[in-house]
């Protein structure tokens, strides 16, 4: 019987690695310890830019830390896309959140993202600029799907609560036009984050590997192997 059962759990094991969807960011970073400076941050971009595209990709999800007086404060958001030959990467937000407050008050802003199989973190930190009801805000919201515009019609988030509050029914149940949405642009933004910065942090049972990669006006200028 036991032998049946370890039978059934190795098959099961093996239809779930044949069945998992694998993800193009870590097809770009699973083999980063044979590639060179030049090769390893090219990997790094084109991984952040699938990432951007791909719900399924773990670095679809990007920590973004900025600046409240002076404690950082961290929250994940969506990484929505990814500029290659700019350098640049964007994420949305509630023009009325904290975050955006942070931005307005301190650009300077921190990124951190993670592909746990190929055991690689990516950290990038430059300086961020909020877009509103500007040409490049209502390029990102004519391509913001309308399940996710309801977002913007809720009450201002951030504020004190007696008890949890859910969405009003007519979001949850999705009674309302694209018109309906048009009132809530106002508070749609883009973050735009111009890198200056960014390094990968690899984990390996050989060693593990960090290199360094300085930008200025999206342009290379400094890359170098660190210590790790």
């Amino acid at each position: 019987m036991t032998g049946g059962t370890t039978r059934w759990h190795d098959l099961v094991a093996q239809l779930l690695i044949v069945s998992r969807p694998s993800s193009l960011s870590l097809c770009m970073l699973q083999d980063w310890r044979s590639k060179d400076l030049a090769g390893l941050e090219t990997a790094c971009w084109e991984a952040l830019h699938q990432g951007a595209k791909d719900r399924r990709s773990p670095l679809h999800s990007i920590v973004l830390s900025t600046v409240h007086g002076n404690e950082p404060r961290l929250r994940t958001v969506v990484l929505r896309r990814v500029d290659v030959a700019d350098k640049r990467i964007y994420a949305h937000v509630d023009l009325r959140s904290p975050k955006a407050a942070n931005i307005l008050a301190n650009p300077n802003t921190s990124w951190l993202a993670y592909e746990p199989e190929a055991r690689a973190q990516i950290r990038l930190s430059g300086l961020a600029a909020i877009h509103n009801q500007d040409e490049l805000c209502r390029e990102h919201w004519q391509a913001t799907g309308h399940h996710s515009r309801r977002f913007y019609m809720r009450p201002q988030e951030g504020q004190p609560l007696s008890v949890p509050q859910s969405l009003q029914e007519d979001l949850k149940d999705f009674k309302y036009s694209d018109a309906d949405t048009e009132m809530a642009y106002k508070y749609f933004a883009v973050i735009r984050c111009d890198v200056t910065f960014m390094d990968i942090y690899g984990l390996h049972h050989e060693g593990n590997r960090r290199a360094e990669f300085y930008y200025e006006n999206g342009l290379l200028n400094l890359q170098q192997w660190m210590s790790a």
